[in-house]
């Protein structure tokens, strides 16, 4: 499309000039006036000289029309050329201002560093999935992720391989997730995950194997002395409950159950499943952290999170 203006101008510089057909007209016309006189000797003097006349003002007449229509036909080019290069102009605008506003939304919405949902929208999304639970009858399971001796990783290897520990962490989360589920940055070192259509049994197998994933990561810059693991709390959405906060803080709870019974463990806030299929064998299932109250904490790690409300974060659990 940019070609077309240039194609306009040339096209307009050759086609043919009407002045220099109007002079020739206007010649010729002359010409055969002063035949006509020379051969006709019996015109008035008066009625020849009026016909010169008529002959020149028709000339002159036609020779300003022509320049006044030539000098139109250049100020509509220079406009529609104008008029273009301002339209593309805009156009570029709108897609840049438009690619800056998607990068925009991607940095309100993504953590930086992991290139998952941040904390914020982690919550819209788990909200949608907690909407659509309540109204299918659906279950809704949530599981509380924390790396292990993050701490101590980051003070003896340096913030730069803590950064790519928790880059690592995410991508295994990502790698047994399924596209519907909703994972999350909560905080410092810790995942926050939203398991739709899943119930606490299944939900315990996902934790389960998300720990194994996690346990078979090799980082170059990690010695064979420090192992890479996870702890994972797990507590699902009851029937009667239309908020996450306390699906949230029975996970939360149970992640500090497996911190308090030694970490690289999955615990889970309820009651394990009929025949409970060997491979769950090492996870632990606490049916006292589903009906616990506020005031009376699982552990004695638990009083904190008991009195962190769902929308602070939580405390540092190193």
């Amino acid at each position: 499309m940019r070609i077309i203006p240039g194609v306009h101008a040339t096209l307009h510089h050759f086609r043919p000039h009407r002045l220099p057909w109007l002079l020739a007209g206007n010649g010729y016309l002359l010409c055969a006036a002063l035949i006509v006189i020379a051969v006709h000797d019996t015109l008035p003097p008066g009625l020849l000289l009026a016909g010169l006349l008529l002959l020149l003002l028709n000339g002159l007449l036609g020779w300003l029309a022509i320049t006044y229509l030539n000098r139109l036909r250049r100020q509509q080019l220079a406009l529609l050329l104008e008029e273009r290069a301002t339209n593309r102009r805009l156009t570029e605008e709108i897609k840049e201002r438009r690619a800056l506003e998607a990068r925009l939304r991607q940095m309100a919405c993504t953590d930086a560093l992991t290139g998952i949902a941040n904390r914020r929208h982690f919550f819209e999304l788990a909200e949608q999935e907690l909407r659509r639970a309540r109204r299918d009858g659906t279950p809704l399971a949530i599981c509380m992720v924390d790396v292990d001796h993050f701490k101590r990783l980051n003070d003896r290897y340096g913030h730069a391989v803590g950064d790519e520990v928790l880059r690592q962490v995410a991508a295994g989360c990502r790698s047994v997730l399924r596209e519907c589920d909703v994972l999350g940055r909560y905080g410092g070192e810790e995942f926050v995950i939203a398991l739709p259509l899943t119930d606490l049994a299944t939900a315990a197998c996902v934790a389960e194997r998300l720990r194994q994933r996690i346990s078979t990561l090799a980082l170059p810059q990690l010695g064979p002395e420090t192992p890479l693991s996870v702890t994972v709390g797990v507590g699902e959405l009851a029937k009667s409950e239309t908020r996450l906060d306390d699906a949230l803080l029975r996970a939360d709870r149970a992640l500090y159950a497996g911190k308090a019974a030694g970490r690289n463990r999955v615990v889970v806030a309820g009651l394990p499943p009929a025949g409970q299929p060997p491979r769950l064998a090492a996870t632990l299932w606490r049916p006292e952290l589903t009906t616990l109250l506020d005031g009376v904490p699982a552990t004695a790690a638990a009083v904190q999170a008991a009195a962190v409300p769902a929308a602070e974060p939580p405390p540092d659990r190193f």
